[in-house]
């Protein structure tokens, strides 16, 4: 079998304090890692020796070796991780969220936004 995904990772979310259910807007979870590919089967066996022949007054031929096994099917895929934990939401003053020098883009967002 495959090994398990990793858990998801942490998120946090840094809103106004003034308008805190602004991070409700976010869809912030992290999914688990994909399971690890299940291994390949094994090479089938080798035949089985054939029986001896009778030994008395009718002797007979030893038999065939018998056909080698099949080889074994692929182990199954391990499970997806878990989730990550839940978001964790950061309060703080407006003129904090972006800090002391945001990215003009962001500023440019919120202008667009704003009209």
């Amino acid at each position: 079998v495959g090994g398990r995904g990793g858990r998801g990772g942490r998120i946090t979310v840094i809103v106004p304090d003034a308008d805190r259910f602004i991070a409700g807007l976010v869809r912030a979870e992290t999914k688990g890692g994909s399971g690890g590919v299940g291994g390949r089967g094994g090479a089938g066996g080798p035949g089985g020796e054939g029986g001896k022949g009778g030994q008395g007054e009718r002797r007979c031929r030893n038999g065939a070796t018998g056909p080698e096994g099949e080889a074994g099917e692929d182990g199954p895929d391990g499970r997806r991780g878990a989730n990550g934990p839940a978001p964790e939401v950061i309060e703080v003053p407006l003129d904090e969220v972006f800090g002391p020098s945001p990215d003009p883009l962001i500023i440019r967002l919120f202008e667009i936004a704003a009209k």
